[in-house]
């Protein structure tokens, strides 16, 4: 589980930030604290663009931790067992393709406006 995210972010249209609102005040419109960035109430023609650079953007790090997770499922019995590394290997496959396809449906969710806002 990640933990909780404390950075200050910051629109990608105008510079506000968590500390210093737009001239009139502003709100988010959606903010992803993991990277710093975030499009305010005023910024909303920026919108589309940052969802699309967010969805772009899947850490090589979260990816890993997909294919670890997936692959972790299974264990095999004895690794000395040329069965036990072909079944292995399997999964391992498996398990790549499982990421790739959560990406791809994390992307989705992203571009479809289900980032944190």
């Amino acid at each position: 589980m990640k933990a909780i995210a404390t950075r200050e972010a910051t629109c990608v249209g105008c510079g506000c930030t968590d500390r210093r609102a737009c001239l009139g005040g502003c709100s988010w419109l959606a903010v992803n604290r993991d990277d710093g960035t975030g499009v305010c109430s005023n910024c909303r023609g920026a919108l589309a663009a940052w969802r699309e650079q967010q969805a772009a953007a899947l850490s090589r790090d979260d990816f890993a931790w997909l294919v670890v997770k997936a692959a972790c499922e299974t264990e095999p019995a004895d690794e000395d067992d040329p069965e036990c590394i072909r079944i292995l290997r399997l999964d391992l496959k498996s398990a790549v393709l499982a990421a790739f396809l959560q990406r791809d449906a994390d992307w989705a969710k992203a571009k479809e406006g289900g980032v944190d806002a």
